[in-house]
C-alpha cells in the first residue's frame, strides 16, 4: 500500500509584551479574545465556568467560513501554560501550545502551532501555515493584544 504524504508543519513564534503572565493569560480564553482581537468569534459549547478552562469546548469559523472545534486540553494558570487542540473537518487537527514565561518588565509568550494534515491536497489551506504568513498573522496577534494591554493599565 502506497501511503500519500500529508500536511504536516510545527510553527514557533515568541511575543514579548509589556504586562506581566498573570494578566496576559485570562485573555487566552475564546471568550475574552474577542475583547483584544477585532473579528474574534467563539461560540462555547461546554464550560463550567464560561471561560477557559480545562475541557472547554468551542466552535469557530475561519476567513473561509469553515468549522473549526476548539478543546481546552491543558489549563496551568500559575505557570502560564495554555494548549488548545482544533479540529477543522475534513483539513486538519491543530495543537497550540501557549507559554507565558515572565521577564522582568512583562512576559514573552511562546506559541508553537503543530499542524497534521487529515487528508491529502488542500495546498490553498495550508498556505497559511507557511512561515511567511505565519509571521504576519503572529506580529497582528502581538500588535492587537499589546495595544489591548497598554489600554486597559
Amino acid at each position: 500500500m502506497n501511503a500519500t504524504p500529508l500536511f504536516h508543519a510545527s510553527l514557533k513564534a515568541t511575543l514579548r509584551l509589556d504586562a506581566p503572565p498573570e494578566r496576559v493569560f485570562p485573555l487566552l480564553c475564546p471568550v475574552r479574545e474577542a475583547l483584544w482581537l477585532p473579528g474574534w468569534s467563539a461560540e462555547i459549547l461546554h464550560s463550567v465556568s464560561g471561560v477557559a478552562e480545562l475541557g472547554c469546548v468551542f466552535r469557530t469559523r475561519d476567513e473561509g467560513g469553515r468549522e473549526r472545534i476548539w478543546t481546552v486540553s491543558r489549563h496551568e494558570p500559575d505557570p502560564g501554560l495554555i494548549q488548545f487542540v482544533q479540529f477543522v473537518p475534513g483539513f486538519c487537527v491543530i495543537r497550540l501550545d501557549i507559554v507565558l514565561e515572565r521577564i522582568p518588565d512583562g512576559c514573552l509568550a511562546h506559541w508553537t502551532y503543530t499542524v497534521d494534515g487529515l487528508e491529502p491536497g488542500h495546498e490553498d489551506f495550508f498556505a497559511g501555515y507557511a512561515e511567511a504568513p505565519f509571521i504576519a498573522r503572529m506580529a497582528g496577534l502581538q500588535g492587537h493584544m499589546a495595544a489591548y494591554l497598554a489600554a486597559i493599565r
